[in-house]
Order: structure tokens, then C-alpha cells, then sequence
């Protein structure tokens, strides 16, 4: 019996030999399965390392940019040399067609490998008797086993069609338990639009509505046939985004959607909005602990699948990725880092990512506390409620801050939501209004002190 972990050497050689030949093609089609440390070799896991942080900082890749970076890092010859990376190239067979099941076999031999390194840990704590009661004992192993069972990082990317589709069979079940036109024409008129490569901030407290404005906007910028629009939720299923979204084009109450009242009357208008946001080329992804490497790697595939499907007229372009929300988004860890320091890496790379994929991308963030601090009028948020999300507001090309008053006083302003445009790049900024209909999760135009139905905007015309 051999006394060697599971591993394979052909798998994990395959994968870094497509990458020296292929980098951006094959590091967006793994990168979403593999990390670093499950290769097995060393050598191995320096290279693909190597490829990674090369692929963060946007440097062009090559088998001369992975020699000269792994020899910047005095790791060369721990891979051994330039003669090992020509080997990989010139002899190993070609694996593009393989590439995520050779990433997955490899995946899944690290975690037999933990399994067995688990067992062992806990087969010499049993012999030692050092256990701390028997049963607190078998309830770390259950506990460490489940981490490894559920810790994928599988690909949860699907359009909203399937989503929603899928969604109708289930709200007829019992209820559970427990450079784009934003669509705002006041917004529109102050920020006009949202240009590739910026990076728009949009904070706000809890439940002041800022997922829903998101979502709204990857709505209204969304167009059949012409533009795409990837929203990456770590923290909302993709379920629930749907349904937000249905009863945002259904008019039908969202309150409806989680209590399953539905009424005869509701079934078509509800079917109806199925059919028409089938249509919509909107994708979600709903993986919890993601990246930004992870979320690049979504966009660049997405946006490639989009310029290889134009002939079945799917979407011409990907037109705005919105993440939701930021402080859920893993950064750069070390062991001398905060948490600051972590989301101001991810609010970095997130604009870089912006810059590299020429699209405008929006991420959703948290105010900190200090606004539930302060009384009357002075809740009303400010640019410096942003401070504890490390180098955001400096990042961003463009802040906005929501305020609703008729959260904190029900008579002031009802329906009423301040869009505070505290940074805005190259324009000025100010505030607009726009009318929050909570029942339906939907933001609309707000104009002479009415609410505008959706004339000037083509998705609200749509509806």
C-alpha cells in the first residue's frame, strides 16, 4: 500500500501548461474551481501562484513573464528552473478541452488529502486521549468533515430566465419557512450615465433599499439583443433576486412572493413577467465568499461568451457588473492586515477590474454605524460614514449615498429617497429624488414632486 497522498501529477501539469501557452483563456475557465494550495508539488503550486498574481496585478502573461517573475522571487529554481516550464510546454499533451474536469480532479484530490490528514489528526488525538469528552470530540470531526464536503467553488452563474423559470413552479408550492442610462432621468441628468471602466459606490445603511436600487439598474440597463448585465450576489440567492426582480416588473407586491397570496387574477401578470424578463440577458452569480479574481474571471468569460453568441442575438456587449455587496467580497489577506486594509484591496481590484473589462461596475456598501449615532437631521449619510471601508471612497470614480426619511419618521417625505451624489469623478455633485415603491422593489422617477410612470426611460416603458 502506497504511503503517498492522493494526487495527480498529470492533471496538475496539464492545467500549467495550457496556462504558459493559453494564460487568460484557461486562468478564467479554473480560476473559479482551483486556488494555489491544492496543487500538490510544491513546484506546482509556486508556478500556478505565480500565474495568479500575475493575473491580479493585470501584467500580460507568458511563459517569459512566468520565468521572470518566479526568478524576481528567487523561486525558479525551486520549480525546477526554466528546463521544467519548457517541459511543461513541449511535452505535455494539450488538456484545452479538458481543462475544468482536470481542474476539478485536482480540487478534489486536495480534499481527499485533507480528509486524510483530518483522520490522522484526530485518529492521534483519540490514542493520545486527548479528546475533552467524547461526544465535543465526534462534533469537531462532523463539523471539520462539512467544511471540506461544502467547501466548492463550483460555477453558480445562470441567466435570470432560468432562475425565474425555475422560480414559477415554486411559488405555486407552500410559502417558505421563515457607457449605460441608469433609467433615473434625474440621475441621468446629474451623472449622465454610467461610463466603462468607473467604479460607481452605492452606501447606504440596512434595509434604506440600496440591493434593490442595484437591482433596478441592472433592470433598466439590461436590453434583449443588445446589452448584458451580470449581477454577483455573495449575500442574496439568486432566488430571492429573482423574485425581487418579478415583482418589480409584475407589479405584483413582493410581500405576495414570500407569503405565496397569490391571487387568480396574479397568475398571468406573473407569467407574463416571467416570459418578458426570460428575455432580459441578465446573469447571476450567487457564490458566497467570492473573490474579485473570482468575479474578473465570471466577467471575462461572460463577456467573451457574449462576443462568440452574437449571431444567436443574445446581447451584443456586457453593459454593467453590479457586486452585492462590497464587505462581502474576500480581499487580500496577510498576516499583518485588518479588515480595512482587506476591503480597501477588494474596492482596488474591483476598479482595476472595471479598467481592464471596459465596463461600469457597481458596488453596493455599507455605511458604517456612526449614522445610527447621530439624531434628527444629522442621520442624513456624508462621505465620511465611508472612512471604515478602507481607500473606497477613494477608488470609486463616482459615491452615491442613499437617504430615506420616511425610515426613520414615517411622515417625513413618505416614498421619498435622496440619491446624494458626494463624488462624482468628472462632474459635479448633489442630490437628486427619486420615489421608492417598497411594495413593488422598485425606484422611479420622481418629477415636480410626482411620480413619474417611466416616460424618457425605455425599460420602465417596457413595463
Amino acid at each position: 500500500m502506497s504511503n503517498i497522498p492522493p494526487h495527480d501529477e498529470f492533471a496538475e501539469e496539464a492545467i500549467l501548461s495550457e496556462l504558459c501557452m493559453r494564460p487568460d483563456e484557461v486562468f478564467d475557465r479554473v480560476s473559479v474551481i482551483l486556488k494555489p494550495e491544492y496543487f500538490f508539488a510544491n513546484s506546482r503550486k509556486l508556478i500556478y501562484e505565480c500565474v495568479e498574481e500575475l493575473q491580479r496585478a493585470g501584467t500580460h502573461v507568458d511563459f517569459t513573464a512566468i520565468a521572470t517573475a518566479l526568478k524576481d522571487k528567487n523561486q525558479l529554481a525551486a520549480v525546477g528552473g526554466t528546463q521544467y516550464l519548457l517541459t511543461l510546454v513541449n511535452t505535455v499533451p494539450s488538456a484545452i478541452l479538458h481543462l475544468e474536469q482536470h481542474a476539478l480532479t485536482i480540487r478534489d484530490k486536495w480534499r481527499l488529502r485533507q480528509a486524510v490528514a483530518l483522520f490522522q489528526a484526530k485518529a492521534a488525538e483519540a490514542f493520545g486521549g486527548n479528546l475533552g469528552g467524547d461526544q465535543q470530540w465526534l462534533e469537531t470531526i462532523e463539523a471539520d468533515l462539512s467544511v471540506l464536503v461544502h467547501d466548492l467553488r463550483e460555477q453558480t452563474t445562470v441567466t435570470l430566465g432560468t432562475v425565474v423559470s425555475q422560480l414559477l413552479s415554486q411559488l405555486q408550492g407552500p410559502a417558505e419557512e421563515a457607457s449605460s442610462k441608469s433609467g433615473l432621468l434625474d440621475l441621468d441628468k446629474m451623472i449622465h450615465g454610467f461610463y466603462d471602466g468607473d467604479l460607481i459606490v452605492i452606501a447606504a445603511r440596512p434595509s434604506i433599499g440600496k440591493s434593490t436600487l442595484g437591482q433596478n439598474l441592472a433592470l433598466n440597463i439590461s436590453h434583449p439583443e443588445e446589452v448584458a448585465t451580470l449581477i454577483v450576489s455573495p449575500e442574496m440567492p439568486r432566488e430571492q433576486v429573482a423574485m425581487r426582480m418579478l415583482s418589480c416588473d409584475s407589479k405584483i407586491e413582493y410581500g405576495k412572493f414570500r407569503a405565496r397570496a397569490f391571487t387568480p387574477a396574479d397568475w398571468p401578470t406573473l407569467t407574463a413577467a416571467v416570459d418578458r424578463l426570460g428575455k432580459r440577458p441578465i446573469w447571476i452569480n450567487d457564490t458566497a465568499s467570492i473573490t474579485v479574481l473570482e468575479i474578473r474571471a465570471i466577467a471575462r468569460q461572460l463577456a467573451r461568451a457574449i462576443e462568440q453568441q452574437r449571431a444567436e442575438r443574445k446581447a451584443k456587449r456586457l453593459g454593467l457588473v453590479v457586486v452585492d455587496y462590497l464587505q462581502l467580497v474576500k480581499g487580500i489577506q496577510t498576516k499583518s492586515s485588518n479588515r480595512e486594509q482587506e476591503v480597501a484591496s477588494v474596492s482596488r481590484d474591483l476598479k482595476a477590474m472595471a479598467k481592464e473589462l471596459h465596463v461600469p461596475v457597481i458596488a453596493i456598501a455599507a455605511l458604517n454605524r456612526e449614522v445610527e449615532r447621530r439624531s434628527g437631521k444629522e442621520k442624513r449619510p456624508k462621505m465620511s460614514d465611508l472612512r471604515e471601508t478602507g481607500s473606497t471612497e477613494y477608488d470609486a470614480d463616482t459615491v452615491i449615498l442613499m437617504d430615506r426619511p420616511d425610515y426613520y419618521d414615517r411622515a417625513d417625505r413618505p416614498g421619498q429617497c435622496d440619491l446624494i451624489i458626494g463624488k462624482q469623478r468628472n462632474g459635479p455633485t448633489g442630490t437628486v429624488t427619486v420615489q421608492y415603491d417598497k411594495a413593488y422593489m422598485k425606484f422611479n422617477n420622481f418629477i415636480h414632486g410626482e411620480v413619474d410612470t417611466g416616460a424618457g426611460s425605455e425599460w420602465f416603458q417596457d413595463m
